[in-house]
């Protein structure tokens, strides 16, 4: 049995704390670009996305991939 190939989207949504914890960096990186005032919440944001891309890191299950 073939294994069906994942669109995009269904592959960004099954990977969602690597996607979200880029995001939240890329988002905190733009906030201390724009304004800085607030650093502290920035702190905050970029540590809450190193801690998901930790997670997906460990939870991600990679034992289809052919290396």
């Amino acid at each position: 049995m073939s294994k069906k190939k994942r669109n995009v989207g269904a592959t960004l949504i099954a990977q969602w704390p690597g996607v979200l914890g880029l995001g939240m960096i890329g988002f905190a990186v733009f906030i201390a670009w724009q304004s800085r005032e607030g650093l502290r919440g920035v702190a905050w944001m970029i540590g809450v996305g190193i801690a998901l891309l930790g997670y997906w890191a460990f939870a991600n299950n990679n034992s289809d991939y052919k290396f």
